[in-house]
């Protein structure tokens, strides 16, 4: 798989263990300052099978806001209890 670039939205997709090359593609984007609208989409059977759930959600959100992003433009998605990122 590549990342294009340009100017068009990206909606990335994926399932199980496919959120390692989606990961690595969300921090080019970051580490790159790319400024398109991203939307990730993952599926897993259940959270405790997500292999980067709680490492990938904080870090992710932590790079945003290192990046500029400001935290009110930074939205997501808990399916199940959101215990610890409403307080980071």
């Amino acid at each position: 798989m590549a990342l294009d670039g340009g100017e068009a939205p990206l909606v990335l997709v994926s399932a199980g263990i496919g959120c390692t090359p989606i990961t690595a593609m969300l921090e080019r984007l970051a580490l790159t300052g790319d400024t398109r609208r991203v939307l990730v989409l993952h599926a897993d059977r259940s959270p405790a099978a997500h292999a980067l759930r709680s490492p990938f959600m904080r870090a992710a959100r932590g790079e945003l806001i290192a990046a500029g992003v400001a935290p009110r433009d930074i939205h997501y998605e808990v399916f199940g209890p959101d215990l610890w990122l409403g307080a980071a």
